[in-house]
């Protein structure tokens, strides 16, 4: 098969079908390139296979990264160090996020943060409504030891 040119608008189709599209099984590339539509199954198969072999060659260190003229400004955008990153102030939950938490949490269960983010709480990521979760339910079990100073995570899901 012919090897098919990819445009930026295609690849990012496919990276967020890739994402969106969670089963493995045959019909999945068909899936995909349903999302992309202007590649075949076929056509997916082999980019996915391309893409999978960069990796592996990044990985393996076969593949050195590009010289940018502003080279420590590349090494500070991309550094793992978090010290080289600053962080953003975390912005506190408001009463209406947590009962939209309450009502994603009472919906799709304890776990399912992503949907519970995408689907409920939308200001907030996956990540931030785990980490609301777990000192949500921290709380809750605090609360039936000793009751303390009143606080956004006192108030329970209705049912």
């Amino acid at each position: 098969m012919a090897e098919s040119s990819w445009s930026w608008n295609e690849n990012k189709q496919f990276e967020d079908a890739l994402s969106e599209v969670s089963d493995r099984g045959s019909e999945r590339w068909g899936k995909i390139a349903a999302k992309v539509q202007t590649k075949s199954p076929e056509e997916i198969v082999m980019h996915h296979l391309r893409l999978v072999e960069d990796l592996i060659a990044i990985d393996a260190g076969l593949i050195e990264f590009p010289q940018y003229r502003d080279e420590e400004a590349f090494e500070l955008r991309s550094s793992g160090d978090a010290a080289a990153q600053p962080r953003k102030a975390a912005k506190a939950w408001t009463d209406d996020e947590h009962n939209l938490f309450l009502d994603g949490l009472k919906k799709y269960g304890k776990g399912d943060w992503k949907s519970i983010s995408r689907l409920a709480v939308k200001t907030r990521s996956p990540a931030q409504v785990a980490s609301h979760a777990q000192k949500y339910f921290e709380r809750q079990e605090k609360l039936d030891q000793d009751k303390k100073r009143r606080s956004i995570f006192d108030k329970s899901i209705q049912s």
